[in-house]
C-alpha cells in the first residue's frame, strides 16, 4: 500500500490511478492524517443481459 500527500496526489493523480487500476491501494492523507484510500474498482454480482 502507497500513502501520498494530498499535494503529490493531485500532482500526480494519472500515474495513481494507473496504480489503482493495476490493483494498487493508494491512502491519500492531509496534514499526516489518513482522509481517503484510492484502489481498483471491483465488479461485484455479475449478471448477464440479453439486449435485443
Amino acid at each position: 500500500m502507497q500513502t501520498v500527500n494530498i499535494h503529490d496526489a493531485r500532482t500526480h493523480f494519472s500515474m495513481l490511478v494507473d496504480a489503482a487500476a493495476n490493483g494498487e491501494e493508494i491512502t491519500i492523507t492531509k496534514a499526516g492524517k489518513p482522509v481517503a484510500r484510492l484502489g481498483p474498482f471491483r465488479v461485484t454480482g455479475l449478471r448477464a443481459v440479453l439486449v435485443v
